[in-house]
């Protein structure tokens, strides 16, 4: 075992011993620690706050009869909360490290599981649509409960020692992780092998593996891959999201989107429309919990320059 990997066990040890402490805090004082957290991350640290206030800005823009110091206080607000769902989230994964895998289940809330069971009756592995919004790591562990291999195909973490942490805990549940450079063979695979298999389509993907859509009305680049997999086997796509209530993960899956008009997705305009969809369904479970949404990330490169424009208000 390299040093590395030796620290980040250890470092896993570490915060699995703060898991449980969350435990026994109650929820109603965790929620108050997060907005507590929240408003130092706003007012005091700063880091990534504009890329979270242009994005808001850019997807929930200044309405016509809004004052601009109304909409800079309601774009705040949101950006507060937001803050405060990151905290959330945070308190989860640690307290998750201490989590067997029926303890786990009891904190989520699953809302049309029968899709599932109905798109797989066949024998037939499904693509899940997803996004990072709610606690998607909480989510990923959810293959157990349908008897299905779930695999996600995932991006490291540049700290090693919290890369550890995801790592363990997806691993735990159990989550097959998919390396970025040969997820496409990879999900192929564990498709065929009757799984389901996770398709995050949220994050800036340029050429060319992936194409120019739109996402709350901007240009955005997204990623095309489940586009053109999923055309090619003629398989489902159920949209998956999570959302925080009552102190609980609630996620839903719906039944499968319908693309049969597309074919196999071949053609470039087929393909485009197959990531418009996928981008549409995601931005309609946004639009429901916007502060759950993981707005730091620069979504869209192709409409705004994060280090030159100016906010929309003083």
């Amino acid at each position: 075992m390299s040093l590395k990997r030796l620290l980040g066990l250890i470092f896993y040890r570490f915060v699995q011993a703060w898991g449980w402490l969350f435990r026994l805090t109650p929820y109603f004082l965790k929620n108050f620690l997060a907005s507590i957290g929240a408003f130092v991350w706003f007012y005091l640290v700063g880091f990534r706050r504009r890329i979270v206030l242009l994005n808001l800005a850019a997807a929930f823009p200044r309405k016509p009869e809004e004052a601009s110091v109304d909409f800079r206080d309601r774009i705040y607000s949101l950006a507060r909360e937001n803050f405060k769902n990151y905290f959330l989230g945070l308190f989860e994964v640690i307290e998750k490290t201490t989590y067997s895998y029926d303890t786990l289940m009891s904190k989520i809330v699953i809302i049309g599981g029968e899709n599932v069971v109905d798109a797989t009756k066949d024998g037939s592995g499904i693509f899940l649509l997803g996004a990072h919004m709610g606690n998607w790591e909480t989510m990923l562990a959810m293959g157990k409960r349908f008897d299905r291999q779930l695999s996600v195909i995932v991006r490291y973490v540049r700290n090693s020692f919290w890369d550890e942490v995801l790592k363990q805990t997806r691993i735990k549940f159990p989550v097959n992780l998919l390396p970025e450079e040969s997820s496409g063979i990879q999900a192929i695979k564990s498709y065929k092998r009757g799984g389901m298999v996770v398709f995050v389509l949220d994050q800036h993907t340029g050429e060319p593996h992936g194409v120019l859509a739109k996402f709350f009305g901007l240009k955005a680049w997204s990623a095309k891959g489940l586009a053109v997999i999923a055309g090619r086997l003629g398989a489902k796509v159920l949209p998956s999201f999570s959302y925080r209530k009552d102190g609980k993960i609630h996620i839903i899956i719906e039944p499968p989107m319908k693309f049969d008009d597309l074919g196999e997705c071949r053609e470039d305009a087929q393909i485009l429309e197959h990531v418009q969809r996928c981008n549409d369904k995601i931005e309609e479970y946004i639009r429901k919990n916007p502060a759950q949404y993981f707005w730091v990330h620069r979504r869209f490169k192709a409409a705004i320059n994060y280090k030159e424009d100016k906010l929309p208000f003083p």
